[in-house]
């Protein structure tokens, strides 16, 4: 009878040791599960640096594929250029600084030779300069520089942003321009084929000359 008692508590013993290992186990291996490599954890935090070191951009106009892109910090108007497909045949980089530092949140826009031309025609030469490349500023509500549009120096991509003013009109308006010279008085662009009255009273008070 003792004999047997032993073997039980013996039994008993070794059954308990064998619980408390596998424990021991399953709880170092629940741990190593949880513990992240500490290259992945490196890996992560530089694609982060990555993205928060990343410009946006939108260029538009005379590239083979006009958009918005995403750019390391620091790129070059050239760098946009390539990345949007590069330069249609007609483009004109004849007033554009290839070599400009970007900044997040510019607009690039590439003239054509028709465009360049027709400006130039209408001794527009500052124009097209400050106007290829545009950074994006915070403006503010109450800003009637910020908000209103040139009719006397407006692109056809900026005349379009205009209520009622679709790409017909906004030709129509430069066309007028570049025929009779700039507008004396914003009233005069009533005189413009397609602009009623009421779009005059539609767009008077988003228009400058």
């Amino acid at each position: 009878m003792d004999f047997l008692k032993t073997h039980i508590s013996l039994g008993l013993k070794i059954i308990i040791i064998l619980l408390l290992v596998t424990l021991i186990i399953i709880t170092t291996n629940n741990g190593q599960k949880d513990k992240v490599p500490i290259e992945e954890v490196e890996e992560k935090l530089d694609k982060e640096k990555e993205i928060n070191n990343n410009i946006h951009i939108d260029i538009k106009g005379a590239v083979k594929n006009p958009g918005v892109y995403i750019l390391p910090a620091k790129s070059l108007v050239n760098d946009a250029i390539n990345i949007s497909g590069g330069l249609l045949n007609n483009a004109s980089t004849k007033y554009t600084n290839l070599s400009k530092t970007l900044e997040n949140e510019t607009i690039i826009y590439i003239y054509t030779e028709e465009e360049i031309k027709s400006l130039e025609k209408g001794k527009q030469k500052e124009y097209i300069c400050s106007n290829q490349i545009i950074t994006q500023q915070k403006k503010s509500e109450n800003s009637e520089k910020d908000t209103k549009i040139s009719i006397n120096n407006a692109t056809k991509e900026e005349l379009t942003t205009l209520s009622g003013i679709g790409e017909a009109k906004a030709n129509a308006i430069i066309k007028y321009r570049d025929e009779n010279g700039t507008f004396n008085d914003i009233e005069e662009i009533k005189s413009v084929p397609g602009i009623s009255e009421t779009l005059y009273e539609k767009i008077k008070d988003n228009i400058k000359l």
